[in-house]
């Protein structure tokens, strides 16, 4: 589990970023870990929230985030047939409704 720490500012900006360890002091990732470390640091540091208020008004809130790492595998899905789309019907022209009448009128 990775613990990070930081102020969300009256802004919404992250700032203070750092890395905890599980008593809460600042640490540095072994190099093994330190890659995605830094990923996440990176992609959290750009992040921007919905600052706290009272009484209407935006203030900054230390924050402390813990991340734990997990996989997810999903299982694989069927693959369907492909679609085929027929091209589309010639249009035909209809008769008006006066032209219905009269060719009913001719034919009787």
């Amino acid at each position: 589990m990775v613990m990070l720490a930081a102020t969300v500012t009256r802004e919404g900006r992250v700032a203070n970023l750092g890395l905890l360890d599980q008593l809460g002091d600042e640490v540095s990732p072994d190099a093994e870990e330190a890659r995605g470390v830094a990923n996440l640091l990176d992609a959290v540091s750009r992040a921007r929230f919905e600052p706290a208020s009272v009484a209407g008004l935006p203030v900054a809130v230390n924050m402390v985030w813990m991340v734990a790492h997990t996989t997810v595998r999903g299982t694989p899905v069927a693959s369907e047939p492909p679609v085929v789309v027929s091209p589309p019907a010639k249009k035909r022209r209809v008769a008006s409704l006066a032209e219905s009448i009269e060719f009913a009128l001719r034919s009787a």
